[in-house]
């Protein structure tokens, strides 16, 4: 008989362990440092998030002009909308999975028939339980783990979007301060008009550094996770590709 968790999945079993989520043998201790872990996971998100919160609050409150100050509230206005629209999408979609997955309930209760339609889950999941006695119950669990990482997904790139809009709002001030500091014009005093001009020139750039900071400061806070977050999906859509072509080389084969 071939142990095959001694024998192939060894290191696996380190890895998991080493985070906590290894399914057997499950002790306190393990489930201590599952915990430990994610609170660091955790925290960590927050504080770059604050970060980047307290940043962006710091460079809009030095706002005083009235256009700047329309300007910016016209581009978070833009990230709200997109924000919302994220929001209704989600709903939809957890509406409409809710639906399919109640599909058999509405056409026993539409088109009943002398034998029940038998339930199916969308997502493929053994739970070692009868599935079809604690059908609800399951099906509330997928509901549930469907909603944390959909809010997961939907906070981080709602947040980003909003961001986004926010510093284009400020490269959108600085070229309003340039296009005001070189509209200026005063005949009667020259060198009153040059100093103006540099002033606003100054205050341009210093909003567009600012900006700047702003945008480098989010790469490198999402650029790690963004990396690892394509990469994997790349390859997780290249081998569904390449499952799907196998089956369908062997469905013409056969």
């Amino acid at each position: 008989m071939i142990n095959v968790e001694t024998e192939y999945f060894s290191l696996n079993k380190i890895l998991l362990l080493a985070v906590g989520l290894w399914p057997y043998q499950q002790s306190n201790l393990t489930r201590f440092q599952f915990i430990f872990l994610s609170s660091i996971l955790t925290t960590n998100v927050i504080f770059q998030v604050k970060d980047l919160l307290e940043q962006l609050l710091h460079a809009c409150n030095e706002l005083k002009e009235g256009n700047e100050i329309a300007i910016i509230n016209e581009y978070g206005y833009n990230g709200k909308r997109y924000t919302t629209a994220l929001i209704v999408l989600a709903v939809c979609s957890l509406f409409i999975i809710i639906v399919v997955s109640f599909c058999s309930d509405i056409f026993n209760i539409i088109l009943p028939t002398n034998v029940s339609r038998s339930h199916h889950l969308l997502t493929i999941t053994e739970y070692f339980i009868d599935q079809e006695k604690y059908f609800y119950f399951i099906l509330l669990h997928s509901i549930a783990s469907i909603c944390i990482g959909a809010t997961v997904m939907l906070a981080i790139g709602a947040m980003l979007i909003t961001y986004l809009q926010h510093t284009c709002g400020m490269f959108k001030i600085a070229s309003y301060r340039i296009e005001r500091a070189m509209s200026i014009n005063m005949l009667q005093n020259i060198n009153q008009e040059n100093i103006l001009i540099f002033n606003g020139l100054i205050c341009a750039v210093n909003i567009h550094r600012q900006a700047m900071r702003l945008s480098k400061h989010l790469l490198s806070s999402f650029e790690a996770m963004m990396f690892c977050l394509i990469i994997f999906g790349v390859l997780s859509v290249s081998l569904n590709l390449f499952r799907v072509a196998l089956l369908i080389c062997d469905k013409t084969l056969y």
